[in-house]
């Protein structure tokens, strides 16, 4: 039982990986934002080409 508790204590006290998952975090956050922003151009541009389509025919 010992042991396992002191598995557990160092487990928990154990921070060589957290840098690692910070950084996954940061890079999945600038994932969304990008495209969330690549999605927004694409729309206005789809909008402005139509329109320019409708003006020409």
């Amino acid at each position: 039982m010992k042991s396992m508790k002191k598995f557990f204590y160092r487990f928990i006290a154990d921070e060589r990986g957290l840098a690692a998952v910070e950084y996954a975090v940061v890079a999945g956050l600038i994932v969304v934002g990008l495209v969330t922003v690549f999605t927004e151009v694409g729309t206005n541009a789809t909008a402005r080409l139509q329109d320019l389509a409708d003006a020409l025919l």
